[in-house]
C-alpha cells in the first residue's frame, strides 16, 4: 500500500492491487473488531482527519491508539500489508453468492455457445441484478471464452438484456 515512487507522477503508479489490498485491510480490520465498533472508529478519524493530508503511518497509528489495549489488533501484521508486495497477506471470508450467480449465468451462456443449452431459458438472468453484478457476469463470460462468442449467442443475449441500450459504460466497454 504504501509505494515509494520518489519524484515520479502519482498517476504512474496506479495500480488495482492498491485499491483491492486497502478494500481488504478495512474490511480485514473491520472483520477484527467488529463492524459497530469500526462505524465508531471510523467517524472519530472523520471527525480528526477531515480535510487533511494523512499517510498510512497516521491511519495505522490513530487506529491502534483507538483500539488500545483490544487484543484482536495486536497481531495484525502492519508491515506486511503496508510494506509488503502484491495482494493481501490475508483474506476475510467473503460472501460469494452474487459472483457465483453470474459465474453460473456466464457457463450458461457458454452452454448457449457450445449448442448445448437453448438460450430462451436465460432471459430472466439479469432483471434484478446491480450493474456490479452484471459487469461480474460479462467479465467470467471474457474470461470463460476461449475464442469470440457467436454472433448469434451475441444477439440472442442482446436481445435478452438490450445492452446495446443500456447507458452504462462498463457494460458496453465489455
Amino acid at each position: 500500500l504504501v509505494l515509494d515512487i520518489g519524484d515520479g507522477d502519482p498517476d504512474e503508479s496506479y495500480c488495482t492491487v492498491a485499491y483491492e489490498k486497502g478494500f481488504t485491510l478495512l474490511l480485514s480490520l473491520e472483520r477484527r473488531v467488529g463492524t459497530p465498533a469500526f462505524e465508531k472508529f471510523f467517524q472519530a478519524y472523520i471527525n480528526k482527519f477531515a480535510s487533511k493530508t494523512l499517510t498510512s503511518t497516521d491511519f495505522k497509528d490513530f487506529f491502534l491508539q483507538h483500539f488500545k489495549g483490544n487484543a484482536k489488533v495486536q497481531d495484525v501484521d502492519w508491515d506486511a500489508w503496508l510494506y509488503g508486495s502484491g495482494m493481501a497477506p490475508e483474506l476475510p471470508p467473503l460472501d460469494t453468492t452474487l459472483a457465483e450467480a453470474s459465474q453460473k449465468l456466464a457457463d450458461s451462456w457458454m452452454a448457449v455457445d457450445a449448442g448445448t443449452v437453448a438460450s430462451s431459458t436465460l432471459v430472466d438472468g439479469i432483471k434484478r441484478w446491480s450493474s456490479l453484478q452484471t459487469t461480474c457476469f460479462l467479465d467470467a463470460l471474457q474470461i470463460a471464452a476461449t475464442s469470440p462468442l457467436k454472433i448469434s449467442t451475441l444477439t440472442a443475449m442482446n436481445g435478452a438484456y438490450k445492452f446495446s441500450d443500456s447507458k452504462n459504460s462498463e457494460f458496453l466497454f465489455r
